[in-house]
């Protein structure tokens, strides 16, 4: 029990982590891109949940090909290729919205 405990702690701090990463580094990106602020992230707060997902999905999923980077990197893409694109229907049939980058 303690081990599951210790495991799911480790995910939610991975996810906590990667979605903050995620959301610093595209805000960095697109800010200096636009030349103003631009808030990436759809949620209050820093933090870009898809990346956490991506991230917390490759280390789950792919910890067995670890050895080998290229294979993983690969895969890695793939999974959070298609998971954004999933995603991008699912908010899109679901709330009707499209997300795009709007300079602030």
């Amino acid at each position: 029990m303690l081990n599951l405990i210790m495991i799911v702690s480790q995910i939610i701090i991975y996810f906590t982590i990667y979605s903050f990463i995620g959301w610093l580094w595209e805000t960095i990106y697109l800010s200096l891109k636009y030349q103003k602020f631009i808030d990436t992230g759809f949620l209050k707060g820093p933090f870009c949940p898809i990346y956490g997902i991506c991230s917390v999905l490759a280390i789950v999923l792919l910890s067995p090909l670890q050895d080998n980077t290229f294979i993983f990197y690969i895969l890695a893409v793939i999974i959070a290729t298609i998971l954004e694109y999933l995603t991008s229907l699912i908010f899109e049939a679901t709330f009707k919205i499209k997300f795009g980058i709007t300079p602030i």
